[in-house]
């Protein structure tokens, strides 16, 4: 009967059995199996999943970074001079520089090369808070607090900075991913719609504190332990509005992130319904890049064709994705804007459950620093007949239009 239904009805399905919650081992996310532990409380989701094809493995997030052992090459953003680390909670350096700068966006076509940013804009100059214009703080979530990763052993996230996620009242049905400490670079901004559509912030935290720990701030849609989901489609708005927001904050002198944003470098992204929701943003002006994970559209949308901008990359699981066909029908269809296309073998929900999201995790930080940071050490993992990606010992099937 499941082989009877079409692309579309098998993803809804797939799609709206994913925001079921559920505990999981954090182990690798093979193609087709479900690792939740036997005598979880969802054990009927769980095989309602199984039913349907779906790994629905879910991605509990870390609790916080330090330094990889060794020396960050000179590309990686790292803490200020005379810091222990993002996380010590000292006061940065006045002037402390950020990761090695891009060129100044341009309002012109995309560029492959990580500086195809929305307008410029120009940074009001400093104003002192008015004390009657504060509004209430920001609540920390602490790892212990979420749902999906109660009683497991989480790995620590790799980059230099310690990374937190919190709620914060200005924005109350999203969760924010941090660097604990903020202004130690002009933090990119990355916008996150979950598989599934799933309205739980927490949902993706693996990623999302990973992309957090190397200094961006990523604002994932749903409230901490949210539950219910969107409607499957093309909706953008969720990250449109919470962009709205984040640019309004980096401009208001009582906020934590008052002129600590670089707000000239932004991305969608999303996994699986979530991708969808992110090509439903991806002709919003402000962005610089898109980022669509185990998704593809159901149907050919020229007008989103049309409206993108930025260079797009897609990280798909293999044929054994259930995103495969509609992953391949978008890149065919798309000539217009610089295009990553990767498939690694490793079905629908790839390796978001491992430690710090495992190797789509690793890839998606490395094209959100070469495109937001201009990182060069991040480019090579893309660009180029050599690239990491492209060659052994890598396990990537590699496609590129307009790339080189």
């Amino acid at each position: 009967m499941w082989s009877c239904l079409s692309a579309r009805a098998r993803l809804s399905i797939v799609l709206a059995l994913a925001v079921a919650p559920s505990a999981c081992s954090g182990g690798d996310a093979d193609k087709g199996v479900d690792k939740s532990p036997a005598g979880s409380d969802d054990k009927a989701d769980d095989k309602a999943d199984d039913a349907a094809g779906e790994d629905d493995t879910e991605a509990p997030g870390t609790g916080g970074g330090k330094p990889d052992a060794g020396k960050p090459d000179a590309s990686t953003p790292k803490p200020a001079p005379g810091k222990k680390d993002a996380g010590s909670g000292t006061t940065p350096d006045a002037g402390a520089g950020g990761p090695t700068d891009g060129p100044a966006p341009s309002d012109g076509g995309a560029s492959a090369t990580g500086d195809a940013g929305g307008p410029s804009v120009a940074e009001s100059p400093a104003v002192a808070c008015n004390p009657a214009d504060k509004k209430p703080d920001p609540k920390n979530v602490p790892v212990s607090e979420i749902r999906r990763y109660q009683g497991m052993t989480v790995a620590p996230a790799k980059g230099p900075y310690k990374a937190v996620l919190e709620s914060d009242p200005g924005l109350p049905d999203r969760t924010v991913y941090r660097p604990e400490v903020l202004g130690e670079v002009k933090h990119p901004i990355v916008v996150w719609a979950n598989g599934g559509c799933s309205t739980d912030g927490t949902y993706f935290s693996k990623f999302l504190l990973e992309l957090a720990s190397y200094g961006f701030v990523a604002i994932a849609d749903g409230k901490p332990n949210g539950s219910g989901s969107r409607s499957i489609g093309t909706n953008g708005v969720p990250q449109t509005e919470a962009l709205d927001w984040i640019i309004a904050e980096n401009e208001r002198p009582c906020s934590q992130y008052y002129h600590k944003l670089d707000v000239t470098k932004t991305a969608a992204a999303g996994q699986s319904c979530g991708g969808l929701m992110s090509l439903g943003a991806s002709a919003d002006k402000r962005l610089t890049t898109v980022g669509i994970f185990n998704s593809g559209l159901f149907e050919r949308d020229q007008k989103i064709y049309a409206g993108l901008h930025t260079p797009i990359a897609y990280f798909i699981g293999g044929p054994d994705d259930i995103a495969y066909a509609q992953a391949e029908a978008d890149v065919a269809a798309i000539s217009t804007v610089p295009l990553f296309y990767g498939n690694l073998d490793v079905g629908h929900f790839a390796t978001w459950a491992e430690d710090n999201a495992g190797e789509f995790g690793r890839v998606g930080v490395e094209w959100f620093k070469w495109q937001l940071m201009g990182d060069a050490a991040s480019a090579k993992v893309f660009t180029g007949a050599d690239c990491e990606l492209c060659k052994p010992p890598s396990k990537w099937t590699i496609k590129k239009k307009m790339m080189e």
